[in-house]
């Protein structure tokens, strides 16, 4: 996992593609999420990287 401040992209590696698929659907709870529980994390994309 890996998080750029300046763009707000999160990149997240999955261990499998049916994983990755999962995170794409949940993309925007995620993003809430983190963004509420994180302290300071302004996070506006997620990007899911191949297995």
């Amino acid at each position: 996992m890996k998080f750029d401040a300046d763009t707000g992209r999160l990149d997240v590696a999955p261990d499998a593609p049916v994983c990755g698929t999962k995170l794409r659907w949940s993309a925007p709870k995620l993003v809430a999420t983190t963004n509420e529980k994180g302290q300071g994390a302004n996070v506006r994309m997620l990007h899911v990287l191949v297995p």
